[in-house]
């Protein structure tokens, strides 16, 4: 995978300088993400077609809608990598008013979820959406304090697939008990759970996959973040690929991007913990466009969800 990668990386630098002209304060924590879709997905980001898109969400929209704010140019990247955009903004317009039926106001979140809920057949929504929020109850009950938007995007995932909820909780539930002693941030914890619980892997072999990994960078000295980095780390530990090719891959990811204008320099755009967390995201795209595993939104869902709380740090810390 090393050539593809390098290409792969390359195309990831090219795609984040046309987004970043699009929306060039309020999302720059998102160029990446945005970038990252459009190479994993085969495209190369146009322009004029993106300032198009960009007109027609805030024409259709409107500036305060729930596609404003950081959601904003995630969904300027949904209709540019479409053919027919308008219809595109129809379809998650259409999405995130039936979700607002059966969720708490959290426009961001509900944002993510349309995006995944668009993927089923469209006569399901209601059904999705109302299974969906019994999940979303069970998990406020189980985890109230540690809870947020991100329990309605997992449960509308559980639900879209038609997943053994039960099974899948038990799954969590062993991980959590692993991984509750590595003294991670409580909140990325959880989040990390959701990824590896829903990954298929064994939960056992998945959360020691991930400690692993995050082992071998470390003694590497590479220093993985411990809050919400976490979910994109658990992401790539999952590939069904051998971990020290894994480490391998991100490590040289890594050194690439240390070398890259937003990425050097005396005061950076995205710190090292961000790049290397942006190297992980990088090799999993690349894993996904060399296998064609680009049709589920999961990782656009992790990549935002953490694209969200960095804005909050950001902005309250």
């Amino acid at each position: 995978m090393k050539k593809s990668l390098e290409t792969f990386c390359k195309d990831f630098l090219s795609a984040q300088k046309a987004i970043a002209k699009v929306e060039p304060l309020l999302s720059r924590f998102a160029f990446p993400i945005c970038a990252e879709m459009f190479v994993e997905w085969g495209q190369m980001p146009d322009y004029s077609k993106l300032k198009k898109c960009d007109k027609l969400l805030v024409h259709k929209a409107g500036l305060f809608s729930d596609f404003s704010g950081m959601s904003a140019l995630l969904i300027v990247t949904q209709l540019a990598l479409s053919p027919r955009p308008e219809d595109r903004l129809g379809e998650l317009q259409a999405a995130r008013e039936i979700l607002h039926k059966y969720f708490p106001p959290a426009p961001d979140y509900l944002t993510l979820a349309a995006i995944s809920l668009t993927e089923a057949d469209k006569k399901d929504w209601d059904a999705i959406c109302n299974q969906a929020r019994e999940i979303y109850k069970s998990i406020k009950k189980r985890h109230r304090l540690l809870s947020s938007g991100g329990d309605i995007v997992y449960a509308v995932l559980l639900a879209k697939d038609n997943a053994d909820v039960k099974e899948i909780q038990a799954r969590f539930d062993t991980i959590y008990k692993i991984l509750r002693k590595s003294k991670l941030d409580p909140q990325s914890l959880l989040a990390l759970c959701r990824v590896l619980a829903i990954s298929g892997a064994d939960p056992t072999e998945g959360a020691g996959r991930f400690l692993e990994l995050y082992d071998k960078l470390h003694a590497r000295g590479f220093q993985y973040g411990r809050d919400y980095q976490l979910p994109m780390l658990g992401l790539a530990a999952v590939l069904p690929m051998d971990l020290d090719e894994i480490a391998d891959d991100i490590i040289d990811t890594d050194t690439f991007l240390s070398k890259q204008p937003n990425y050097s320099g005396l005061v950076p755009r995205y710190s090292k913990t961000v790049r290397l967390m942006h190297a992980a995201m990088l090799v999993c795209g690349c894993y996904n466009r060399e296998h064609e595993h680009v049709n589920s939104n999961q990782g656009v869902v992790v990549a935002m969800e953490i694209t969200l709380w960095m804005l909050f740090s950001v902005l309250f810390i």
